[in-house]
């Protein structure tokens, strides 16, 4: 269990980094200037913050577990994680298919993090 709360932390970490940059650049042409002032405004500060954290979190969890496990339940985490923001923040909404899609992924979690 241990496992998947690093996973679910790291991408949480990971993906509210990214969406608070995304809304920091949002506004924002793409100049180097637009980048320094959109990074340093609280949403991409907040962004650079949270991504750098999330990096900790991502050594952290592979000084702790095998590359093979680890990588695989991050990456699941973070699809889930994503597709949860995507309908929360960008009014994004999902066909029955792409629900079941997403209960497979969470269950592949569970029998991976079981399996240690």
């Amino acid at each position: 269990m241990h496992l998947v709360l690093v996973c679910i932390a790291q991408s949480l970490l990971s993906v509210g980094g990214s969406v608070l940059l995304r809304m920091a650049f949002k506004s924002s042409t793409l100049s180097f200037q637009a980048i320094v002032e959109a990074c340093f405004s609280m949403r991409g500060a907040g962004g650079v913050v949270a991504m750098v954290l999330s990096f900790v979190l991502l050594v952290y969890g592979l000084s702790q577990y095998k590359p093979s496990v680890i990588i695989p339940v991050n990456t699941a985490t973070s699809f889930v994680i994503t597709i949860a923001f995507s309908y929360y923040f960008d009014d994004y909404r999902y066909t029955p298919l792409a629900i079941g899609g997403i209960m497979m992924i969470a269950l592949g979690i569970l029998l991976v993090s079981k399996a240690q």
